[in-house]
């Protein structure tokens, strides 16, 4: 009743995954007006100019945000530290131990 051809059983499934990257996309575009504009007159623009400092502007708070990040690391340790050394101070003090 059913007939597998040839052609039927050597089928394959093939999955390409889409990934959709906001940034990526943004830069792409960004780098294709810039191509057009130079290849048009040869030197950037005022907006060309603008866009680029604000791409350097976010790309120096990017790295302020890591710096902040790293830096409350840095004082949560310490202050675990200091209260570690405290309750260690207190617990001896009081003569809890043996």
């Amino acid at each position: 009743m059913f007939k597998l051809t040839e052609h039927n059983r050597y089928r394959r499934f093939s999955y390409n995954p889409r990934v959709y990257d906001p940034q990526k996309e943004r830069l792409e575009e960004r780098r294709r007006q810039i191509e057009a504009e130079l290849k048009s007159t040869g030197n950037l623009s005022d907006s060309s100019r603008g866009a680029l400092r604000e791409r350097i502007t976010e790309s120096w708070a990017r790295k302020e945000s890591r710096r902040v990040k790293r830096n409350s690391g840095i004082r949560l340790l310490l202050i675990l530290g200091i209260l570690v050394v405290l309750l260690y101070a207190i617990y001896s003090k009081m003569g809890f131990s043996n």
